[in-house]
């Protein structure tokens, strides 16, 4: 059940940028120029990575907090950031 689940987010992800949930929220992921296969699956896997172990999800949340751009682990390890799209 989980992993089609992943692939579709990824799928959604790269060729767009955005997943369902993030179209709902107006926001989307990009890369320094563009965003690569490559980035999304580094960003989803260490994203996943850090929910299931509680000790780095906390330290990945201090990190966003106190972050100059608001990154979390998975958006440094990647190279990526999310973004306010325009409505």
């Amino acid at each position: 059940m989980f992993l089609p689940v992943f692939i579709l987010k990824a799928i959604f992800q790269i060729s767009n940028g955005q997943s369902l949930g993030q179209k709902l929220a107006k926001i989307k992921v990009a890369g320094e120029i563009s965003l690569s296969a490559t980035q999304i699956l580094i960003r989803n896997v260490t994203a996943l990575l850090l929910i299931a172990i509680p000790v780095l999800n906390a330290i990945n949340v201090l990190v966003i907090i106190f972050g100059k751009r608001k990154q979390g682990i998975h958006d440094l390890l990647a190279n990526t950031r999310v973004v306010k799209v325009a409505s």
